[in-house]
């Protein structure tokens, strides 16, 4: 269980890491383009498979073996030593991940107006500071994420920093009424969505990204049936 744990955290510290764990036995980790790791705890041993396509990983001691999947790589891992020597590869994968979502970064944000640009750079650290947030980018657009539950999106404009908040409809406190409701919310990205000219409108906004950080899903599942739930949560798994 300890040595689970370890790589767990050890993982998630790398910085702007989406850790998915539905149970203390399993863990999904995601950043930039997508999943870069997961780990399976089992009776004397901690399975790790680094995802790293296109035959990139340089596993030079042979540590990994092929996985079923495309650029999967699969270590077994058994004590604190072993950990040590698998890091390595976890990086690279990670590092891969993010340099890729870099490239969309970079495409999306590169030609903005100063003040745009400052808004998303104040979003983004505030926002990658959370417990547990991460950062991936979904057909050329960032995301934010928890625990496997998308929270934020965002999309440049030319005078600003569109956000879109995943609370549902009547969920949200906004006594400055600085949110408008969608009439027709696209799936995943909310029901509400403010504007940020610059980096003081991110201050300014902050309290309601951290309603949509917090928002607890079983306040929509509130008197469902365990079928309901059990359903919501293959969907969820599924979509994202």
């Amino acid at each position: 269980v300890q040595l689970f744990a370890t790589l767990r955290d050890r993982v998630s510290a790398f910085g702007g890491v989406e850790c998915r764990q539905p149970d203390g036995t399993y863990a999904s980790f995601f950043a930039g383009k997508g999943r870069f790791c997961s780990a399976v705890r089992q009776k004397s041993r901690v399975k790790v498979y680094v995802v790293m396509k296109d035959g990139g990983l340089e596993d030079s001691h042979g540590l990994t073996a092929p996985g079923n999947q495309d650029g999967e790589h699969i270590a077994s891992v058994r004590s604190v030593s072993e950990l040590e020597a698998v890091m390595p590869l976890i990086r690279q994968a990670y590092e891969a991940a993010v340099k890729d979502s870099a490239k969309d970064e970079k495409a999306l944000f590169g030609s903005t107006p100063p003040d745009v640009r400052g808004a998303w750079e104040a979003l983004k650290s505030r926002v990658l500071t959370l417990d547990g947030a991460g950062l991936s980018f979904r057909e050329g657009y960032p995301f934010f994420a928890v625990g496997g539950r998308l929270f934020l999106a965002a999309g440049p404009r030319k005078t600003g920093l569109k956000l879109y908040l995943c609370v549902p409809k009547g969920a949200l406190d906004d006594p400055e009424e600085r949110a408008v409701l969608l009439k027709n919310p696209s799936r995943g990205v909310g029901d509400y969505k403010v504007f940020a000219r610059d980096a003081a409108d991110i201050d300014a906004l902050m309290p309601l990204v951290m309603q949509a950080f917090g928002f607890k899903e079983d306040v929509l599942l509130a008197g469902s049936s365990p079928e309901v739930a059990s359903l919501y949560a293959a969907l969820k798994e599924r979509v994202l």
